[in-house]
């Protein structure tokens, strides 16, 4: 049976238009990828998803999305049902060296303040070559970020950084590609993405951007 379909759509339902010529020159390092940006969504295939319980993908009630681009150098963002931002930021890590760890203190302050119903998190690894104590770091920030989620029984899927990246064009490209798509897709949100260090930001929104859509077309 062929997987419905739904195009990738601004925060506000609207189709994504043509780029200027000013986005052109933001998204042309994308390279080649920038034009599937205007495919369709292919099969969903997490099994992460197909198997949490939490997200029946044809009743879903998620109303409020909180997505993470986990690590000491993260991005969170928060997004309703529509795929339109309510915020975007990032945890600032407190500590010097191998004493870095998240204050995660606010994280719960934002989880509870914008009611977050739900949560998506890049399900990544370490990086290949990279040292013992950034291996631990990372893996402390992450499970302490994982461990908030868990210890507020907020439901939560895991999506491997392929297969989200991939429909939308960013598989490959620079950090700043997956920046230079936030500002195309939400211009009215341009203030949370306005430095070039802000793609960590925009990671977390367009994976959230990316579960949302996810779940209209399984619904």
């Amino acid at each position: 049976m062929p997987q419905p379909q739904v195009a990738l759509l601004r925060g506000n339902n609207a189709p994504i238009g043509p780029l200027t010529d000013s986005q052109s020159k933001c998204v042309g390092s994308l390279g080649r990828e920038r034009e599937s940006v205007f495919k369709c969504f292919g099969p969903l295939t997490p099994p992460s998803l197909a198997n949490l319980k939490s997200f029946d993908l044809r009743d879903a009630t998620m109303r409020i999305l909180l997505a993470i681009d986990p690590g000491l150098s993260n991005g969170v963002a928060i997004l309703d049902q529509h795929a339109d931002i309510l915020l975007a930021t990032e945890i600032v890590p407190i500590g010097e060296g191998a004493r870095k760890r998240l204050p995660l203190a606010g994280l719960v302050d934002l989880i509870e303040q914008y009611g977050v119903t739900h949560a998506v998190v890049e399900d990544v690894s370490a990086m290949p070559r990279q040292g013992i104590s950034s291996s631990f770091r990372f893996g402390r920030a992450t499970g302490s970020l994982e461990g908030v989620l868990s210890a507020l029984k907020i439901p939560t899927a895991f999506v491997r950084p392929a297969i989200w990246k991939k429909p939308l064009g960013i598989a490959g490209a620079t950090k700043e590609g997956a920046r230079c798509l936030a500002l195309q897709r939400w211009p009215a949100a341009a203030h949370f993405f306005p430095r070039k260090k802000d793609h960590n930001r925009a990671e977390a929104a367009l994976l959230g951007a990316y579960f949302v859509e996810r779940l209209r077309v399984a619904a």
